[in-house]
């Protein structure tokens, strides 16, 4: 990696490999309560999964905090135009997906009149049940899930290759990587 490749903070890199694991974690869990037949199983997993996108959704505002309050470092000028063009809009994605698969999923739970739980402890039900509107928070989740488990693999697809390239964009990302 050249001396001149600008890394992201310690912050960014600590914040987007917590938030890309528990994100892993909450696409496999999503996808896996879908096939799971009703009961108990199904529901820990969905109980689970709800806990765990709520923490989720509190490390993705603290990250967008610092990412409004901290310049990321630009792309290398080697990089050509398109590429920075599409990792742009790619980042763009991942960063509203992170905002709307959370919410989605809490409206929905809600007007569906479902508890939600953070680790065991009930959040207040402060709206009540909607047949009219949940679908569309349902729907929305699920079709953001698809969107988002697609940009995931572009996003893994893009950081595999740089890092094959050794051309130093991968290695920003990276804890101890000089």
């Amino acid at each position: 990696m050249s001396s001149l490749t600008q890394r992201y903070t310690t912050v960014a890199i600590v914040l987007h490999w917590v938030i890309a694991v528990l994100i892993l974690g909450l696409l496999a869990t999503g996808w896996y309560s879908e096939i799971l037949p009703k009961g108990d199983a199904r529901t820990n997993l969905v109980m689970l999964h709800k806990s765990v996108g709520l923490l989720v959704f509190g490390f993705i505002m603290i990250r967008i905090f610092w990412r409004l309050s901290h310049q990321p470092p630009a792309l290398p000028a080697s990089v050509p135009a398109w590429q920075q063009t599409s990792a742009g809009l790619l980042h763009f994605a991942l960063y509203a997906l992170m905002f709307i698969q959370p919410v989605s999923g809490y409206l929905s739970s809600l007007l569906g009149a479902k508890p939600v739980t953070f680790f065991g402890i009930l959040i207040p039900q402060w709206l009540e049940k909607n047949d009219a509107i949940r679908p569309f928070f349902h729907d929305t989740h699920k079709v953001a899930g698809i969107v988002f488990t697609v940009l995931v693999v572009i996003h893994i697809a893009a950081a595999i290759k740089h890092q094959l390239a050794k051309d130093g964009i991968a290695q920003r990302m990276l804890l101890g990587a000089h």
